[in-house]
């Protein structure tokens, strides 16, 4: 009695049967392949998991960089004026008087740079009533006192040397640029860099915007 082609086929493949060894060399060939398939998925979420988390950083570096840069000029500039008014409001003795910037540029011996006038002060020689030492950022400074006309008001301006590693980047009157403006304690101060002397001058006449 001939058997039919699946018969023959399913007793052609009992016949064929795996050792013990070879099923476990075959399961372990199997394992093997789907570990390794596991490894290069996990490779490459990983890889992308880190060119995501580099690109994003770039970004959030290319965004916040400028306006960190603002910010610190900003903090800054509020820093000096936060200084100078703390000191104006608690004004100390004079150490000299003289409406003569020779006079005090013969005093103030103990600073590395030139006293001078500033054409952002108007009546510089006529509104000086003198000076004394002081500190501006932990870099020693002279603190001059000016009186205004006609309101007879008393201003405070400073003047050291400027270091740029110190207060950073500000702005610089013989480049054409605008002195910083800050207000603390209800006082104006501005601020600006001058044939290499920072100045720094407040405005207590002036009114808040």
């Amino acid at each position: 009695m001939k058997k039919s082609l699946n018969q023959a086929i399913r007793t052609k493949i009992s016949q064929h049967h795996l050792s013990d060894k070879q099923l476990a060399g075959l399961q372990q060939r199997i394992q093997a392949g789907a570990s390794r398939r596991q490894d290069t998925r996990t490779s490459r979420l990983k890889l992308a998991g880190l060119l995501a988390g580099v690109f994003f950083a770039a970004l959030f570096a290319a965004m916040l960089l400028p306006r960190m840069q603002v910010a610190e000029k900003d903090s800054m500039a509020q820093l000096i004026a936060n200084e100078v008014v703390k000191n104006h409001l608690n004004l100390k003795p004079l150490e000299v008087h003289s409406n003569n910037i020779d006079s005090l540029i013969h005093y103030f011996r103990q600073i590395d740079f030139l006293l001078r006038p500033s054409r952002e002060v108007s009546d510089f020689t006529t509104s000086l009533l003198g000076g004394r030492y002081c500190s501006l950022q932990g870099v020693t400074a002279a603190q001059l006192r000016l009186k205004t006309r006609p309101q007879n008001k008393v201003n405070t301006l400073y003047q050291t040397e400027y270091r740029k590693e110190v207060f950073g980047p500000l702005p610089d009157i013989d480049h054409g640029q605008k002195p910083l403006v800050a207000w603390a304690k209800g006082i104006k101060v501005r601020i600006w860099v001058e044939k290499g002397v920072l100045f720094a001058v407040t405005d207590v006449t002036a009114k808040a915007p």
